[in-house]
Formats: C-alpha cells, structure tokens, sequence
C-alpha cells in the first residue's frame, strides 16, 4: 500500500520517492538529456525518432494516462509513464527510463509501485512493456519483475535501415497476485457488486 504526502510525493523508502510528472521545466529537462544520451538513444532509437518525438509521445500519454519522476538522493533519477493501452481490458504500456548512473544497481523499487498502482489502484486487467531494439538489459529488468514475453509483432521497427520485430512483454494481473484467473474474476464481480450498493 502506497499514499501520498501533502506535497503528492510517494516515498518508496528513506532515500527514494516518486513525484507526478510535469509540475517543471526540471522534469522535461531531466527527460530530454536522457534521451540524448548517446548511450541511452543505442538502445532506445529507432529510425525516424528523436527524443522531440518521444516528448511528444510521451505528453499524449499523460493525457489520459499517469506520469511519475524517480528521485533518489534528492536528485532526479528515472521517470515512468503509463500510457492507457486499452480502457476494456484496462491495459497500461510501461514507458520510461533511470539515469545511468543507478544503471545495474538492481533497484526494483519504482517497478514494485507501478505494478501495484496498475493492479491494484486502477484495478487494471495487465501491463504491457515494449522493447523497439535488442536490449538485454531491459529484458533481464522485465523478467526480475515478473513480466514475460507476450508476443514479436514481426516487422514493425526500423532500425539502422534493418527490419526488426516489436517484441511486447507483460504481465497479467492474475500473474501479479500469483492467483488463478478465475479466482480474480470472482474478487472483481464481489468488488463491482459491492459499488453499486454503495451508490443505491
């Protein structure tokens, strides 16, 4: 269970808290040196993006979606937005990025939140990553947090002039609560009953 302080900060431990994203010009300015990083954008880029694009993107996102700021130390971390993929099944896509260097610190702090906020807060149905270019790393990260691979959507990235597959990673929320799927339905039905007799 998560709550949020008077400033909306949500502390993760005593070092660490996650802020909504885009109450400064630090947010996007921290977002942007990310992705210009040459060593960031070899393993984020593919043909035709710049990190303008992906600020676009991303700011479509937050419209209808949520958006944090990772800060340890004080200091701007990571980020993470959750773009709303599907509204039925409630499905959220997984966006983001943490500074170089906390790379293989083997921090999941930020990850344990989001899942709960998306399966329990939003009481969403799964959550969905993506990887544009072949990313060890990121793949070991999405493992370690449970998610598995869902599918290569064949063709879809450009990269280096060279074709590559959307490879789409996930986790459901039966996963997340390490219960059958039956089981879920039936936590949701009591849960979507108990509302309505609330509003009567």
């Amino acid at each position: 269970m998560y709550t949020a302080d008077s400033h909306g900060r949500v502390w993760l431990d005593e070092d660490s808290f996650l802020a909504p994203f885009g109450h400064f010009q630090k947010d996007y300015d921290f977002v942007i040196n990310y992705l210009r990083d040459s060593s960031v954008a070899s393993k984020t880029y593919f043909d035709g993006f710049d990190e303008n694009l992906l600020l676009q993107l991303y700011g479509a996102y937050l419209k209808n979606g949520h958006g944090w700021i990772g800060f340890h130390k004080k200091e701007r971390a990571s980020f993470h937005i959750l773009e709303l993929a599907s509204l039925v099944p409630l499905v959220y896509t997984v966006h983001g990025g943490i500074s170089k260097k906390l790379w293989g610190k083997g921090s999941d702090l930020c990850a344990n939140f989001i899942k709960w906020f998306v399966f329990e807060e939003k009481d969403g149905t799964k959550l969905e990553g993506n990887i544009f270019k072949p990313n060890p790393s990121l793949v070991a990260y999405y493992k370690r947090n449970g998610m598995t691979k869902d599918c290569e959507v064949k063709g879809r990235v450009s990269v280096e002039g060279k074709i590559h597959p959307l490879v789409i990673y996930s986790m459901s929320k039966e996963d997340y609560l390490g219960k059958p799927k039956e089981e879920v339905k039936e936590k949701k039905k009591k849960k979507r009953k108990s509302k309505k007799k609330k509003r009567s």
